[in-house]
């Protein structure tokens, strides 16, 4: 992970005074699922391109998590790098799908918030799952995934990378995770947000947390700009 993160809170994945379980049995119950139209083609450009009429972004700041270079394949087994999203919040989660006690809780959580704002506000909003198991969380069972929890995969993305990437990204966030001998993972049971420009806006974590200040957070960030006069 770049020097940038040298500063920020670094975990060991060793540690599990603070971890949660999750078991390995079947998913919930089936709802309806929504076509994906969020493009996914790379970073945002850093500047303008000639003769694109775009505007040049400023550099990210030191403590973006979009200055993370690995990249990601989402549900439709398409390049997805984090620096896609940068222009608006983004919700993040690290799970995996055959958890069937930890991560659905967690997963109902950035639902909920997602579901408490206004159609204004959701549609300003990113939601990014990310897991800690691509080997058996293949683009197949992440769209299985997706359709299950009826997750709108318009502003929904579900994320697999290699082990440098996943563990570069849970550091850079705070998540501690560790694969268990029968195939499963303990990890922290955290939903973080992100502003625009990547940076950690707020996180909660636990099964329990409330998430009444990361919904009002999340609003505030989703709310559209006031009209100039």
């Amino acid at each position: 992970m770049r020097a940038i993160f040298a500063g920020a809170v670094v975990v060991s994945v060793v540690t599990l005074g603070v971890f949660l379980a999750c078991g390995r049995d079947e998913p919930p119950p089936p709802h309806c699922a929504c076509q994906d139209h969020h493009d996914h083609e790379g970073a945002a450009p850093e500047g303008a391109h000639a003769g694109s009429g775009l505007p040049a972004l400023a550099p990210l700041p030191d403590t973006s998590i979009y200055q993370l270079e690995n990249g990601f394949t989402d549900q439709d087994d398409q390049p997805f790098v984090l620096s896609s999203l940068r222009g608006g919040p983004a919700l993040v989660v690290m799970f995996y799908g055959s958890c069937t006690s930890v991560c659905p809780l967690i997963l109902s959580q950035a639902l909920r918030v997602d579901q408490a704002l206004s159609e204004t506000e959701r549609a300003r909003l990113h939601v990014v799952l990310v897991t800690f198991d691509p080997e058996n969380d293949t683009p197949e069972r992440l769209r299985a995934l997706a359709a299950e929890r009826g997750l709108p995969l318009a502003r929904w993305s579900l994320l697999r990378g290699d082990d440098d990437a996943v563990r570069e990204l849970a550091m850079a966030l705070g998540v501690q995770y560790r694969r268990t001998a029968d195939g499963g993972f303990v990890h922290s049971a955290m939903v973080t947000l992100l502003d625009a420009e990547g940076r950690v806006a707020i996180q909660t974590e636990g099964v329990d947390a409330s998430m009444d200040a990361l919904t009002e957070r999340t609003r505030a960030l989703t709310a559209p700009a006031p009209a100039t006069p």
